[in-house]
């Protein structure tokens, strides 16, 4: 796959270069279509795909066995899988929520237990990779919160209740998202202030 080359282009390209050796379900047309249709959704702010939508993206690109391109693809290194409540892997995932127990393991009354479906994402490696680094890095700074500060005081002495609420939430978290219009602002500016009355190193 060429950045910035759209299918239909790359179609006329290689039926110039080939002729009758290409087909809509070639091995590298397909896998260049999983990529590109999960670099599409990233740009879109999605970096992972359910394989159903994937699927369903290479059958309107006249792509006709989806499942072995999906696989193929996976198998390629093109895409990785993410599996919820499963063991990473492609293999035999789509069909999961088929399976159902055997016809004497039913359970007494008829009744038997459907299972949970497995929900299969698609994503392209350099977005997994960097979406770990940082839920490792927000890991690191949860965990380096000062807990031996006595924020009461600090907080007891704040000028207003919304302000007294945020030193005593930074007090317990190594990570505080705050947000708010210009009245907001003297929250985070009495939360500094109270941070270095009690001797912490405090930017802003």
């Amino acid at each position: 796959a060429v950045p910035g080359v759209r299918p239909e282009q790359a179609d006329g390209f290689a039926r110039a270069l080939l002729g009758a050796g290409c087909g809509p379900d070639d091995e590298r047309r397909t896998a260049a279509l999983v990529g590109w249709v999960l670099e599409r959704a990233a740009l879109q702010g999605h970096t992972a795909l359910d394989a159903e939508a994937v699927r369903a993206a290479l059958a309107e690109r006249s792509v006709r066995d989806p499942d072995e391109a999906v696989r193929h693809a996976v198998e390629e290194g093109v895409a990785l899988v993410f599996q919820e409540g499963a063991e990473a892997g492609f293999e035999g995932v789509e069909d999961v929520e088929a399976e159902a127990p055997a016809e004497g393991d039913a359970p007494e009354g008829g009744e038997t237990e459907a299972p949970e479906p497995v929900q299969v994402l698609l994503g392209l490696d350099r977005y997994a990779l960097a979406e770990e680094s940082l839920a490792d890095g927000l890991a690191r700074l949860l965990n380096a919160c000062e807990k031996g500060a006595d924020w009461a005081e600090a907080a007891a002495a704040a000028p207003s209740p919304s302000a007294a609420e945020l030193i005593r939430t930074a007090a317990t978290a190594g990570l505080v998202v705050h947000s708010g219009g210009e009245a907001a602002r003297a929250e985070p500016a009495a939360l500094i202030a109270a941070a270095r009355g009690l001797g912490l190193r405090a930017l802003g």
